[in-house]
């Protein structure tokens, strides 16, 4: 990465990159995240270390975030560290990085698919492929498992919300199957 004095561009260089990381993430966890980081570089200093030994670097980052953090945010610093921009992850430059990402997250739309247990990486990528018809980049599209569901999904976005899940339908049509059993046993 080719970082330059100006800390205006070098932010819009590395949102891109954070974007391209974290793109399965919703906003609100990709700023939750960057917050975490900002915390941790700042106080554990780690960002002074990577001047002398890059891998080490890379190595005590991996150590720090792992288990903190996604494994596409881990990605993410992980990056960062190779390329020696982890000073701007640090202080009132971090937190500079923070307000810069939200203002670009800010009009994002979020769509979440909801179900009730993983999908498999294919079938996410259908889903994803199929509902970027509809929502185009840079809406993020975003995943979740609910077992409240039982099976099939919901899916919201900003102001809808599509229910095709089995707890829906059961509880729906419930009151109309009891009645038809209570009208059935009572006829003679």
């Amino acid at each position: 990465m080719n970082l330059e004095n100006n800390v205006e561009n070098n932010f819009e260089l590395i949102f891109l990159q954070l974007d391209k990381f974290v793109m399965q993430l919703s906003t609100s966890q990709v700023v939750s995240e960057l917050q975490t980081i900002v915390e941790r570089v700042s106080f554990s200093e780690i960002y002074k270390q990577q001047v002398a030994d890059v891998q080490a670097t890379v190595s005590s980052v991996r150590t720090l975030f792992s288990g903190e953090v996604s494994s596409e945010m881990l990605n993410f610093i992980v990056w960062i560290a190779e390329n020696r921009a982890l000073p701007l992850m640090a202080g009132d430059t971090g937190r500079a990085f923070i307000d810069y990402s939200m203002r670009g997250y800010k009009d994002v739309q979020e769509i979440k698919f909801i179900t009730a247990i993983p999908l498999r990486d294919a079938a996410r990528q259908w889903v994803i492929d199929k509902l970027r018809e509809r929502y185009p980049a840079p809406a993020r599209i975003t995943f979740e498992v609910s077992t409240d569901i039982v099976a099939g999904f919901k899916l919201h976005d900003k102001s809808n919300t599509v229910d095709k899940s089995l707890a829906t339908f059961t509880a729906d049509m419930a009151p109309e199957y009891v009645s038809q059993i209570i009208n059935a046993r009572s006829t003679p």
